[in-house]
């Protein structure tokens, strides 16, 4: 995997979000950057599996920016040790990303700005847009999680459970039994062998090793009121 080609470029923090929950976040300058791109990352997700695609940005001459969403990596979770990555309301997302734009992203790095979400980023970040869309030049969505998809429930009785959850007081409740973190590694889809979701052998591995280094931050089963 590509590296950052200083620290010096590199600035990263904790800043308190709207409700006093801590988010980690960072930013990456560039050189005569030609803009900079705000990060919306994935459920599961944390800086440091965006480093490639950090230096990819850097030698296309843009800046980066990006936060660990609130739950997820080294942002606070609530109830504290949950690796379920539970929140409240959807909007806190939106509102974290907003803030984190506002607060700490102007001030720092060169327009235009861009914002590019994955998976769950992919949702937030169509979700900012509709409020923010006058501070962005472009979105760039990959993947992005705008439906649900099971091999055994429909969307229809997925979305009846998370609400039953939510209106009788279980919102906090996984919604499958929570593996050990070592099992969640061996079993996600970035193993050793098949590589189901890259064309490249080279890819899995680094990364694997990042969630091995810092278990910490990989989340398991989402919350049923997330």
């Amino acid at each position: 995997m590509h590296q950052i080609t200083s620290a010096e470029e590199t600035r990263t923090g904790m800043m308190r979000a709207f409700d006093g929950v801590a988010l980690r976040y960072a930013l990456f300058a560039c050189e005569n950057a030609r803009g900079t791109v705000v990060i919306a990352a994935g459920r599961s997700e944390f800086i440091e599996k965006y480093t490639e695609t950090i230096s990819d940005l850097h030698r296309a001459g843009y800046a980066a920016a990006i936060t660990d969403l609130r739950g997820q990596g080294r942002s606070e979770r609530r109830p504290q040790n949950d690796h379920a990555g539970h929140i409240d309301r959807f909007s806190h997302y939106r509102r974290d990303i907003v803030d984190f734009f506002e607060s700490r992203v102007r001030p720092a790095l060169p327009g235009p700005y861009f914002l590019l979400g994955h998976s769950l980023g992919g949702l937030i970040a169509l979700s900012v847009a509709e409020e923010a869309s006058d501070s962005f030049a472009g979105l760039v969505l990959t993947a992005p999680f705008v439906g649900l998809k099971h091999d055994r429930y429909p969307e229809w009785l997925i979305r009846v459970i998370a609400r039953t959850a939510s209106l009788t007081g279980f919102t906090r409740s996984r919604s499958a039994p929570c593996a050990p973190r070592r099992r969640v590694l061996r079993n996600s889809p970035i193993r050793p062998t098949g590589y189901a979701m890259t064309a490249t052998c080279k890819r899995p591995k680094p990364i694997r090793r990042i969630c091995s280094a810092r278990q910490h931050s990989v989340g398991s089963q989402p919350a049923l009121g997330k």
